[in-house]
């Protein structure tokens, strides 16, 4: 499996690893409820699934890859 086939499949439609987390990484079709974009976003992370990403970087990402993100996943994700 390709590396961007394997960050894809563990990404959409999958819970967080992160213990007492229970939010899925990617919902296909809908950014809000998708835990990968409220981590970006950096807005309504539920308890016990981490801090804002990406971790350890100075800035959060622009506002067009925010919104590139939030495209792809509510236009379902698709790979």
């Amino acid at each position: 499996m390709s590396t961007e086939a394997k960050a894809y499949a563990d990404l959409v439609g999958q819970m967080s690893a992160e213990t007492n987390c229970g939010q899925t990484y990617v919902v296909a079709g809908n950014a809000g409820a998708s835990l990968l974009y409220q981590k970006v976003l950096g807005t309504s992370i539920p308890a016990h699934c981490g801090e804002r990403m990406p971790y350890g970087a100075p800035n959060p990402i622009s506002e067009a890859d925010m919104t590139m993100l939030q495209t792809w996943i509510n236009a379902g994700a698709p790979q």
